[in-house]
């Protein structure tokens, strides 16, 4: 488990490849900003994890992108979060069809610091209506969980501004 957050730096963007059969991708490269936005104020996230018999789990979390990272929590006798102790890969789908958003990253566990849990805590007002305020301290040195994205897919009219984004890994 890591003690301190470390902010991924901004994604690069390229066409997606894609079978000929489904068109030809265009010019257009979708920017970073547009699945940002969508991905910190969506309100849920598909989650699919991979159980120990290798196949799929998926699931929908609430969580929190701060630092282009989801930040998720759970019992650690949920089947999802033993799923991601176990093997931390991990892919993120928004549920919008028409603004298409999907992560795929690793998991891992993360202890968050002053900083982080004041981040956690903003971005968790999304939230209030149906569970309350939130507060740094609901997150100061308690465990979550972070998928941390290495790549990411979006468009809007598909095929024509289908976008991958690469992440460096840190």
């Amino acid at each position: 488990m890591s003690d301190h957050w470390v902010p991924l730096p901004e994604p690069t963007a390229r066409p997606l490849t894609i079978p000929q059969d489904y068109g030809t991708v265009g010019a257009k490269r979708l920017p970073w900003t547009w699945a940002h936005q969508r991905l910190v104020s969506a309100m849920v996230y598909w989650l699919t994890t991979v159980r120990p018999d290798g196949s799929p789990h998926v699931r929908p979390v609430d969580g929190n992108w701060v630092d282009d990272a989801l930040f998720v929590g759970g019992s650690p006798k949920a089947g999802w979060i033993r799923n991601l102790a176990g093997d931390g890969r991990a892919t993120i789908h928004l549920p919008d069809v028409q603004g298409v958003v999907i992560v795929e990253g690793a998991a891992r566990q993360v202890l968050p610091d002053e900083r982080l849990a004041e981040r956690l805590a903003t971005g968790a007002k999304k939230y209030e209506p149906m569970y309350g305020p939130a507060s740094p301290s609901d997150y100061l040195g308690k465990p979550v969980w972070a998928v941390i994205p290495y790549r990411a897919l979006g468009w809007e009219r598909f095929p024509t501004d289908a976008t991958r984004w690469e992440f460096d890994r840190v």
